[in-house]
């Protein structure tokens, strides 16, 4: 498909330096002088010799000089609201000023409607109770209500993209938050610690979660993921004491290190057959967790996964591409009867099942070629087992 100029100019907004529209320019005589057509400029310039035309100048980096003849500008960078009201004036306009804590005056809580986000801590540990924030904001930044212990209620902009790190950590009086339907990426601990927190329902549009988002939100008992996650982070859910019910959706694909770690409450879990990832402690000490079923694209289980799942009395192996049993994955798991592996399993660790006391039999697949000592310590009820004639037995496999 060829281009017009139009749509050149179009592509041409992406370009990053001079370079690239000399270069573009010299493609096609049909693109020769194209940047005299700019009533603007979309890098940052120096002189009129690239857009002898523009209008308007752009400014994307502080200390930018404004060529002479021009009358309007656009600030591209980021100004605190102090500065942005000491040298604002009428041709000038700003995309992003910033609200800091040095501009809350008197400890004011009104947002100023000029403000298009809000930075570091700006909020922290204030006394603040009930908060609006105007919908002109479209990113909060990293701690800006970070230990607010007695913020109870706030309403989000619905412009709202961003939640930088530990926004809202610690803000253990608030009960519910509603986020905006545009939201796109919450920060590692954005909400941990909100010990208050029942509920959350996280947007259709957000792609990413950091870690700690949610941990030891000790309160929080249902929440609510979108389709466009991948996988869910490293501590996401630790320590959610009180959570009962997550769906996790057909997209995710990797259940990162302590996921749902200590979640006491959590007696089921569906795990959708895409995940082939389940990485270390990440249903340690679910102590209510009953059941399990090991999805069919399961290709890793990490070391302790479901440690002291002292409730577990259920495992069903729905995959045939998992290689080993890592260290501990089942450890104290007193409350498992029986266990079939699946083919594909060539290894056992060590202490894959230690402590295992209920287990009295397991079957072993003909691909098992190696367990390793103190593979079945303490399996004190373990009486029905034959191995493999090819097996490897290391000293001590059950402990003796």
């Amino acid at each position: 498909m060829k281009l017009d100029r139009y749509s050149m100019m179009i592509v041409c907004k992406y370009f990053e330096n001079e370079e690239d529209y000399i270069e573009v320019m010299c493609v096609c005589k049909k693109f020769q002088g194209i940047t005299k057509q700019f009533h603007y400029n979309p890098i940052p310039i120096s002189s009129f010799s690239l857009f002898p035309n523009i209008e308007t100048q752009y400014l994307y980096e502080d200390g930018e000089e404004v060529l002479n003849g021009i009358i309007n500008t656009v600030i591209c960078y980021k100004v605190s609201y102090k500065i942005y009201k000491q040298k604002k004036c009428n041709n000038c306009k700003w995309l992003n000023i910033c609200y800091e804590r040095s501009d809350r005056e008197n400890r004011t809580t009104e947002i100023p409607k000029e403000v298009c986000s809000l930075g570091f801590g700006c909020f922290e540990q204030t006394l603040l109770e009930q908060l609006v924030i105007p919908n002109t904001i479209k990113k909060i930044q990293s701690y800006c209500f970070y230990s607010n212990r007695f913020l109870t209620s706030i309403q989000l902009s619905t412009n709202l993209t961003i939640l930088q790190n530990d926004c809202f950590k610690g803000c253990i009086a608030l009960k519910s938050i509603i986020l905006p339907l545009k939201l796109q990426i919450i920060e590692k601990g954005c909400f941990s610690y909100c010990t208050s927190l029942t509920s959350i329902k996280i947007p259709s549009q957000v792609y990413f979660l950091g870690d700690d988002c949610f941990s030891f939100c000790s309160s929080l008992k249902e929440v609510i993921l979108p389709n466009t996650l991948t996988y869910i982070p490293i501590n996401c859910f630790n320590e959610c004491i009180s959570l009962k019910k997550i769906d996790l959706p057909m997209s995710i694909q990797k259940l990162n290190d302590r996921s749902f770690r200590k979640c006491f409450n959590l007696i089921t879990i569906q795990l959708p057959f895409t995940i082939n990832t389940i990485k270390s402690s990440c249903f340690e000490s679910c102590t209510n967790l009953l059941k399990i079923d090991l999805p069919s694209c399961l290709t890793y289980l990490d070391v302790y996964s479901f440690f002291n799942c002292m409730s577990l009395h259920s495992i069903h192996f729905n995959t045939t591409s998992l290689k080993s049993i890592k260290n501990s994955t089942f450890s104290n798991c007193s409350s498992l009867h029986s266990i079939d592996l699946p083919n594909g399993i060539i290894e056992l660790e060590e202490n894959s099942f230690e402590n295992c006391c209920k287990l009295s039999s397991i079957h072993f697949p003909s691909s098992l070629t190696h367990i390793q000592s103190n593979c079945f310590l303490q399996c004190t009820s373990l009486n029905q087992h034959s191995f493999p004639v090819t097996i490897q037995l290391d000293d001590c496999v059950f402990g003796i």
